[in-house]
């Protein structure tokens, strides 16, 4: 439920422009390959420390601290352009 609102409020943001699939830790925890497959992991709080030790792929990982908020919202959205724009240069 956790990983689905924050999909959800993500969408709202208009962060839409992504490939977002929410994964719960079971299914981590089932499926660990997953994780090698995408370029950014957004988590929340909660699963920071999980998935910073289980897997290696620190460098990917973003905290998402869950608050509905235009300021919150907006950073995230300027880290994420980053992101991409840091990959794009490198890989172009």
């Amino acid at each position: 439920a956790e990983s689905e609102a924050m999909k959800v409020s993500l969408s709202k943001a208009g962060i839409n422009h992504l490939k977002i699939q929410a994964i719960e830790k079971e299914d981590l925890q089932l499926h660990p390959e997953i994780l090698e497959q995408v370029e950014l992991v957004v988590v929340s709080p909660t699963l920071e420390n999980y998935v910073r030790q289980q897997f290696n792929i620190a460098d990917r990982v973003m905290v998402f601290n869950f608050r509905l908020d235009l300021d919150n919202m907006s950073l995230l959205k300027a880290r994420l352009a980053a992101i991409q724009s840091e990959r794009t240069t490198v890989s172009g």
